[in-house]
């Protein structure tokens, strides 16, 4: 009805814009469905080139039906525009260009989230500080803590006392005593503050969107770390320490413990979290820093202590881990990783609703996450927790570490070449125990007397100990298996593309049996028997593991230690046959050497900064290329097990399909058809009626043939455009949206394992099974629904045009159930009897469908034959013998029937005349 009801801002210099909701992409239009339709041309979208100094000039304009308005569900939809008469102007006829739309009805959260985005947008106009931006804006989890350098001098921080006869020194609880013992827990000794503060924690924050799994994260302690601020006079002001942790689309931080080194967060702090699983192969990042308050201005960010990477994928489910890590400060190339910075304590536990779920959900891509953050300290904080060194602006050092990277993995020769020593030599791998026969000794002489009193098993157990002993032999599995293997491939070469596949699952499954036969406990990854094992049952059949403080500790130094002198020792002959191949290049150079260089020898070093422009894209290809290849190098080692699994179950599977296709009878056939099709003198065909005719066409018709071609490629490359440019038009908007709800400052959060450096758990973190408290069902349930629980929504967003949180819920409990995790129930409680049943999620009720079917199949292919096969044999065996028996049972009883028969036969007639 030609009233303006909205108008975007202009973006400069731009021939394909895309308006967001910071350029006033959005509005809502308040109409009712009789003035919607009375209006025939319906919404007029006028598309101008805004000029500062001159008038707007009217590029064209798009009219939206009511109809289209009615019906439209947020589908994209391009319009053209269309010339419109404008006033004092002419008509432009020559209009290009499109607009592309999306249209819903408002719901109640959209009219919310608008609403206070206009509030927030006069509060930012004004510079006013905004509290909460848009209705889904999380809450942050500030720590607190963390006083400035006069209140650090001022405080007291440890004080002496006297009990009895004894002066201890008690220390000042930080960042504050327990609410409900606050005097009692103001002051402790250092051991009272070690034992209170492997407690169990009392306030839990839920944190992510995830529905994989939970992670219960309890961050426990740090010890020995550097002092990072600055001591004028005084030994009182100390590092500020605090935690970072981000895990998927979340983030989360501890409190700050200010003028300690080795700070220990008590039970009552912000300290433990809920964190919800996405994807299996997710890291689990945590740093350490050192709190600078606000007040420094100069300080751009909180000083960085170290990080730790926690690998999830190696953790059991129902076993209470408790881990501790050395801290290092990384730098820009692996050397500078040596110094320890202390270490940092942990606990942690997997909660895992279905484990079979769990791995079946790798077989999707990994989703791609950024977090964002509103305060840019914090989001440097974020980035060097989930990255390290910072590897996006230029920096020559970080080009030579990517090198040095690159050579390094070199090593792998050193395996490689034991490898294949092994393989080769017959060298045994596999351990077996087996018993052999000795000459008893006369030390266990006395027993014999003893033989007669004895039970059968007490006594063959004695003579297998006196008699035999028990030895460990070394079996050559894959040496045999490559023999075997050869030789069937020598006699049958159609069975290559089979053999293929099963060397790539032979070499996986050999790899994670060399990881085993590290001693180390914390450096084995999960098996293939184990997994296989959770697809077919639901979990490991083998108990959660118990994992003692510094088991086989000496055992894994001294393996760690065979390997490191092995790479030296390969280090320094490979430095020896290059100086060698360099002194006799030289000595040959001398001899041969015919022509004089007449330049000037360079000397000195060259500035590589005037070459930014061409080595930053250098440096990002280099990172991008490493990515990938640390990602392949832990899919190898089955640091990533879930995906070496699957990788293995598939050349496992594509090797025995491979077996039953007939490679010689296609490969025959394909070089005949090719040989015969291409080769033969029908080509003269070809020739006369396709090649000599386009050579033979005239300037006009190549021109034309050359236009037509270009014409099909432009399409082409038009709709690869078009497809990029959909994908950056929802980058950019989701990007718009995220920085209004969670802040500008925006970093990747990687979801599978690329760092350079894994971080393994020293040999004093230990593991055991968790058992679950006894509770009623009424107190499972309120746990479950998150009592003493505060929640943090993840950032993942979903929808198209204003999305949503998607947040995961706090109890994922499956209908007519009233819990999800009946072993928390009382023993010999009623309802923990009746809420046993069933519950499965659908890619748990696949899979079980998918192995019904796998028996089914094998029982018909394999079952079948064998049990008609037994069954015949039987019939064949067995059919003589019953048609003799048949036979000499008629031949023994029939005068006696016949006689009998015949008998009462005469009495019936008899009986019958009788009567008649």
């Amino acid at each position: 009805n030609r009233r303006i009801i909205h108008q975007t801002s202009y973006i400069p210099k731009n021939l394909n814009p895309i308006w967001t909701l910071k350029t006033k992409a959005f509005f809502l239009f308040q109409v009712k469905a009789k003035e919607l339709f009375q209006d025939i041309d319906g919404l007029c979208f006028e598309v101008i080139d805004y000029d500062a100094y001159s008038a707007n000039d009217l590029m064209g304009a798009v009219k939206v039906s009511p109809r289209f308005l009615y019906k439209a569900t947020e589908e994209r939809r391009e319009f053209r525009l269309q010339p419109l008469m404008s006033k004092g102007s002419m008509v432009n006829h020559n209009v290009k260009g499109k607009l592309a739309l999306r249209c819903r009805r408002a719901t109640p959260y959209d009219k919310e989230f608008l609403k206070q985005y206009k509030i927030d947008a006069v509060k930012e106009a004004r510079k006013d500080p905004i509290k909460l931006r848009g209705v889904a804006m999380i809450v942050k989890n500030v720590g607190t803590g963390g006083g400035g350098y006069v209140k650090t001098v001022v405080e007291k921080k440890r004080k002496k006392e006297t009990i009895g006869t004894e002066t201890v020194v008690k220390y000042k609880i930080r960042p504050e005593p327990d609410p409900q013992r606050k005097t009692q827990t103001a002051w402790m000794t250092k051991e009272e503050i070690d034992k209170e503060s492997f407690n169990e924690s009392r306030v839990w924050l839920d944190a992510g969107s995830g529905m994989l799994a939970k992670v219960f994260l309890e961050i426990i302690n740090c010890k020995g770390i550097p002092n990072l601020d600055v001591n004028v006079g005084l030994d009182r002001n100390k590092t500020d320490a605090f935690c970072k942790i981000v895990y998927e689309d979340c983030i989360c931080s501890t409190d700050v413990i200010d003028d300690c080194l080795s700070p220990r967060w008590m039970p009552w702090t912000n300290r433990a979290f809920v964190l919800h699983m996405t994807h299996t192969s997710s890291p689990l990042f945590i740093g350490v820093f050192d709190y600078d308050s606000s007040l420094h201005t100069n300080v751009e960010s909180h000083d960085p202590i170290g990080r730790v990477n926690v690998d999830l994928t190696k953790l059991r489910a129902d076993t209470e881990y408790l881990l501790t890590y050395q801290l290092y400060k990384e730098g820009t190339k692996i050397s500078d990783r040596k110094p320890v910075n202390g270490t940092i304590t942990i606990r942690l536990r997997l909660e895992v609703p279905d484990e079979r779920h769990l791995v079946l959900s790798c077989l999707q891509p990994p989703p791609t996450i950024y977090v964002n953050d509103s305060q840019k300290r914090d989001f440097l904080c974020v980035k060097y927790t989930c990255k390290g060194y910072d590897n996006e602006r230029f920096d020559t050092n970080v080009i030579l570490s990517y090198i040095e990277e690159l050579l390094a993995y070199m090593n792998l020769v050193v395996y490689l070449k034991d490898a294949l020593i092994n393989l080769l030599l017959w060298r045994g791998n596999h351990r077996v125990d087996v018993r052999i026969p000795v000459k008893p000794s006369e030390q266990n002489a006395d027993g014999a007397d003893a033989l007669n009193d004895m039970t059968m098993k007490e006594r063959l157990s004695y003579l297998v100990e006196r008699y035999t002993k028990k030895t460990t032999i070394l079996l050559p599995i894959h040496s045999m298996t490559l023999f075997f293997s050869a030789v069937t491939l020598v006699e049958k070469p159609s069975l290559l593309p089979s053999y293929i596949f099963g060397s790539i699952a032979w070499l996986l499954i050999a790899v994670m049996g060399f990881r085993h036969n590290n001693p180390d406990p914390w450096d084995q990854p999960k098996t293939f028997r184990d997994i296989v094992e959770i697809l077919l049952v639901g979990e490991p059949l083998e108990p959660p593991p118990t994992i003692t403080k510094n088991q086989n500790k000496k055992e894994a130094s001294a393996y760690r230690k065979k390997w490191a002198d092995k790479i030296k020792e390969l280090e320094k002959n490979s430095v020896e046959e290059k100086r060698r191949a360099v002194r006799e290049a030289r000595e040959e150079a001398e001899i041969d050497s015919a022509e004089v260089d007449l330049g000037t020898e360079s000397k000195g070093g060259l500035n590589l900064n005037p070459l930014k422009p061409f080595l930053l894209p250098v440096q990002k290809n280099l990172g991008k290329l490493l990515e990938c290849v640390r990602f392949m190098k832990n899919v190898m080692l089955w640091e990533e097990c879930y995906f070496a699994f699957w990788i293995t179950c598939a050349c496992i599977i594509l090797g025995v399909f491979s077996l039953f296709i007939p490679w010689t009878f296609i490969v025959i056939w394909s070089t005949r058809l090719a040989v015969w099709a291409g080769c033969g003198p029908w080509m003269k065909l070809v020739d006369i009626y396709y090649y000599s005719k386009i050579e033979d066409l005239s300037k006009s018709k190549k021109s034309k043939r050359m236009r037509d071609l270009k014409k099909s490629r432009d399409n082409y490359l038009n709709l690869l455009k078009e497809d990029v440019r959909l994908k950056e038009e929802e980058a950019k908007k989701l990007k718009a949206m995220k920085a209004y709800m969670f802040g500008k400052y925006s970093t990747h959060v990687p979801v599978v394992k690329t760092d350079r450096n894994r971080d393994v758990p020293l040999h004093e973190s230990s593991a055991a099974p968790y058992v679950e408290k006894p509770l009623s069902m009424a107190r499972a349930a309120i746990e479950e629904a998150g009592l003493h629980n505060k929640r943090e929504r993840g950032q993942k967003l979903s929808g198209v045009m204003i999305p949503k949180h998607t947040d995961s819920i706090r109890s994922t409990v499956m209908l007519g159930k009233a819990i999800s995790n009946t072993r928390k129930l009382e023993r010999g409680a009623l309802a923990s009897s009746l809420l046993n049943f069933g519950g499965d999620t659908n890619a748990s009720a696949y899979s079980k469908i998918a192995q019904i079917i796998l028996v089914a199949i094998v029982a018909s292919f394999v079952g079948v034959p064998m049990i008609s096969s037994a069954v015949q044999w039987a019939v064949k065996k067995s059919f003589p013998v019953i048609i003799s028996s048949i036979q000499l049972a008629v031949e023994e009883w029939y005068p006696a029937i016949s006689s009998t028969v015949q008998s009462a036969v005469e009495k019936s007639l008899s009986l019958f005349k009788s009567e008649w």
